[in-house]
C-alpha cells in the first residue's frame, strides 16, 4: 500500500548536484535556496526529497546515510 502525506524522503547521491539537476530537469521538482554538494531540499514546504551525499551522517542519528532503492510518485499538486 502507498504511503500518502509523506512530508520527507531521504536521498543520498554519489552525486548530489547531478541528481538535484535531473529532479529539476526531468521530473520537475524545484529546489529551495541555493543546492550544494553537501545538502539540497527539493520540492515545497508540504513533501521534499532531501538529497544529500551518500556516507554523510544521518541526522539525527550517527549512521550514514546509504543508497537504497526507492519508489515515488510525484505529483503536481497545482
Amino acid at each position: 500500500m502507498p504511503i500518502a502525506g509523506v512530508t520527507e524522503v531521504g536521498l543520498p547521491a554519489p552525486e548530489t548536484l547531478a541528481l538535484v539537476d535531473w529532479l529539476e530537469t526531468t521530473v520537475g521538482c524545484t529546489a529551495w535556496g541555493s543546492p550544494s554538494e553537501s545538502f539540497a531540499w527539493i520540492g515545497d514546504r508540504e513533501a521534499r526529497f532531501v538529497v544529500l551525499p551518500a556516507g554523510s551522517e544521518w541526522y539525527p542519528t550517527e549512521n550514514a546515510a546509504e543508497i537504497e532503492p526507492i519508489s515515488a510518485t510525484v505529483v503536481d499538486g497545482a
